[in-house]
């Protein structure tokens, strides 16, 4: 029950079924992975990060400042964290450095505290009148379907963005530096598609990401894409299969062919692999080019 209790009013007693929502989410993870989280104002996207098996730990102004950031797999900053963290922006080039290592960094929405041009790998605008996109069933465009966080190791389609609750994103990018990739186009009634909610772009050996789609409101509701989103987001640096394209197919004898990227060693991404080994007797050629080349294994990941 909830109590509502106002000066010069009796109290009443305001009662509810004892119930609770259960939702399965099909979503496949990386397993043990570590994430450190800057909260921003408050917002429970730690706990849905643990759903996800996630091993979180919330990052204060001693571990910004002298721990060893490359033990974590990804590190995520809250909801408008650059408008209430100044130990956040003070220490913000150690995490720039923790990237360019090999590091995963993904921001999530803020306002224009969070200035590109400072905080950033690479110049942009969030002005203090950003776009934002409020309705909830606005229709979503895949602007690079060729990048790791649509295809490992979940595959996602505009499909994963039915079901969102109260709004898109907010405060997007206005313009950006080339070195961006946007990710996604969506827009309200009447708005013109608007790109700057999810850019992504890779700094020295890691990758940087702004997220600004409503996580903090997604999470806690069980929405399954946004669900199979963020596993992606976090696996970025990760994924141990080794994807590759394959034309000019030639099977012998009757063989088939099963490709199992553990069980070969291929050359490093963007060079050619060549005689993949049929698990089957019999023999076979192919042509392929690997895509990248990650380390650690998927899991399905059984979530209530």
């Amino acid at each position: 029950y909830e109590v509502i209790d106002q000066r010069d009013l009796e109290v009443r007693y305001l009662y509810r079924p004892a119930t609770a929502d259960v939702r399965g989410v099909n979503v496949t993870t990386v397993a043990n992975l570590k994430v450190g989280y800057v909260m921003g104002i408050g917002d429970s996207v730690p706990q849905g990060l643990q759903q996800l098996g996630a091993q979180v730990t919330l990052l204060g102004e001693r571990e910004l400042a002298s721990a060893d950031l490359s033990q974590f797999d990804t590190i995520m900053t809250g909801t408008r964290a650059y408008a209430v963290r100044e130990d956040l922006k003070t220490y913000n080039s150690r995490l720039l450095d923790y990237v360019k290592n090999g590091g995963n960094m993904v921001v999530l929405y803020n306002t224009q505290e969070f200035v590109p041009n400072t905080f950033a790998p690479y110049p942009g605008d969030v002005p203090r009148n950003a776009e934002e996109v409020s309705e909830e069933d606005s229709p979503v465009t895949i602007l690079a379907p060729q990048q790791q966080s649509f295809n490992w190791p979940n595959k996602i389609t505009v499909a994963d963005f039915d079901g969102w609750v109260e709004q898109r994103g907010s405060k997007f990018f206005s313009k950006w530096d080339a070195q961006y990739t946007p990710m996604i186009s969506t827009f309200d009634k009447g708005q013109a598609p608007q790109s700057g909610g999810w850019l992504t772009t890779k700094v020295g050996k890691g990758t940087w990401t702004y997220f600004a789609y409503a996580l903090h409101r997604q999470l806690p509701y069980g929405v399954a894409g946004a669900y199979r989103i963020t596993a992606n987001l976090l696996a970025n640096p990760t994924a141990p299969t080794i994807m590759v394209s394959i034309s000019n197919l030639t099977l012998m004898n009757g063989a088939a062919l099963v490709i199992d990227a553990r069980n070969y060693t291929a050359p490093s991404a963007g060079e050619p692999a060549s005689n993949i080994t049929p698990h089957e007797s019999g023999a076979a050629s192919a042509n392929a080019s690997v895509l990248y080349t990650k380390r650690l294994a998927p899991r399905p990941c059984g979530m209530p």
